[in-house]
């Protein structure tokens, strides 16, 4: 038997120079001012676990069986915080260094995410007799997304403008289920291991 757990902790922040507006000439190009990440908060926690028992049955329904069942689980929190830029909440775009645009940022922002993935599988390596080997099983998988109902609100000045608080529903992710099976044999074609057909 096998089992095997673990947990990925994470947690970054980002502390920028805060002293110069973001600016970008679209000319140039040329990008210059506080980092696009300033003020990232990610609180980021993952669970993996796997696991597998192997029995061996010999002369057992025609020949020798060695079978095994496992998993492969993983599940994930992530919630990220991103806060206004300093020392603007806004970005502005400039053509060979003359006003051109308005960039309107929707920060500050709050985002949680919750992936899952369940994997299930199940084998049989079956011997009939010296010459024949028959591998069969299957694999089963889940992969489910979850975004749950969030809000965007307090919007720093002056992008509240163009980003007034708002709410948006769950979105219902499509859930893949996937089953695999498999079938492989080889057969020992002279008896002394040397020619295998597979």
């Amino acid at each position: 038997a096998n089992l095997q757990l673990g947990i990925i902790r994470r947690d970054r922040s980002v502390y920028p120079d805060t002293t110069n507006v973001r600016r970008y000439d679209v000319a140039l190009p040329f990008l210059s001012g506080v980092n696009w990440d300033g003020g990232d908060q990610v609180n980021s926690t993952r669970y993996h676990s796997i696991g597998s028992v192997t029995m061996y049955k010999p002369d057992v329904f025609y020949g020798n069986h060695e079978f095994k069942v496992g998993f492969d689980q993983y599940q994930h929190y992530q919630h990220g915080e991103w806060g206004p830029l300093e020392p603007a909440n806004y970005m502005l775009f400039t053509n060979e260094g003359e006003p051109y645009q308005f960039g309107a940022i929707n920060h500050p922002i709050n985002s949680l995410l919750t992936p899952s993935y369940l994997g299930i599988y199940a084998a049989d390596s079956w011997t009939i007799g010296r010459r024949l080997t028959l591998n069969l099983g299957a694999r089963y998988a889940r992969n489910d997304v979850s975004i749950p109902e969030q809000c965007t609100e307090g919007i720093a000045p002056p992008s509240n403008v163009a980003f007034p608080d708002q709410c948006f529903d769950a979105v219902d992710v499509p859930v893949w289920n996937s089953l695999a099976p498999r079938v492989h044999f080889a057969y020992d074609l002279t008896g002394d291991g040397k020619t295998v057909l597979k």
